[in-house]
C-alpha cells in the first residue's frame, strides 16, 4: 500500500518501532485496532486472524 505521510507520527501512532518486521493490523473504519500481528507470514497467524474476523462478525 502506498502511503503519502509521515511515517515516523504513523508507525509512532500504532506503536510500530521501525520498518525491519512485517506488521499486520485488523482496524475498524474508525481507527480502532481489533487485532494486531508481527512477522512473517504463518499458518498459524492465519488461522488466528481468521478466528479473529469471525469472532468480530458474530459479536457485531
Amino acid at each position: 500500500m502506498t502511503l503519502y505521510l509521515d511515517k515516523d507520527s504513523f508507525r509512532d501512532g500504532l506503536g510500530i518501532p521501525d520498518e525491519s518486521t512485517i506488521h499486520l493490523l485488523l482496524v475498524r473504519p474508525n481507527g480502532e485496532i481489533l487485532w494486531r500481528n508481527t512477522g512473517k507470514f504463518s499458518e498459524d497467524k492465519k488461522e488466528i486472524l481468521l478466528e479473529s474476523i469471525e469472532h468480530i462478525k458474530l459479536s457485531n
